[in-house]
């Protein structure tokens, strides 16, 4: 079964967006308000396990369960490929994030691409650029599904 906490902000600021791979480059982005991870915006990225949990106002073992299930064992070591991580934003504010292996990629490569403001604009402006053709294509295929059904029927 799928884990709906994968790819998503835990606790913190932006808590339960979804986390995603830019479509037009390969950084993570935060869904909603649409807030990339890279070092525009982000302060730092760091893993969380048992010795940085303690600064973590919740206990080692909830933060586990809270992050990976009953199971919960070993923060900040990939788990089945999940990452517990602690952006800490350039404005003072802090997310905890699980993430699989593909997106934390993504986020390292933000971290370390040097982009600016307005290159960080472009990407967002072809990003939604994307999405809204994927969305008119994915429509267009539903609507001759259905139109081809009924011909057929």
């Amino acid at each position: 079964m799928a884990d709906a906490t994968l790819n998503t902000v835990l606790a913190g600021k932006y808590e339960k967006s979804k986390i995603m791979i830019s479509p037009t480059n390969q950084v993570a982005y935060i869904e909603r308000p649409n807030m990339y991870i890279t070092k525009n915006n982000v302060e730092s990225v760091s893993p969380v396990n048992e010795s940085t949990a303690s600064t973590v106002s919740v206990g080692g073992a909830a933060l586990g369960t809270l992050a990976f299930g009953t199971g919960g064992a070993a923060l900040g070591k990939s788990t089945n490929s999940q990452y517990l991580l602690e952006i800490k934003w350039k404005t003072g504010d802090t997310s905890l994030i699980k993430v699989d292996r593909k997106v934390n990629e993504a986020i390292i490569v933000g971290m370390y691409k040097t982009i600016s403001q307005e290159q960080e604009q472009k990407i967002k402006s072809d990003d939604e650029s994307n999405r809204t053709i994927a969305t008119i294509i994915a429509a267009v295929i539903v609507l001759g599904y259905a139109l081809y059904y009924m011909i057929n029927s």
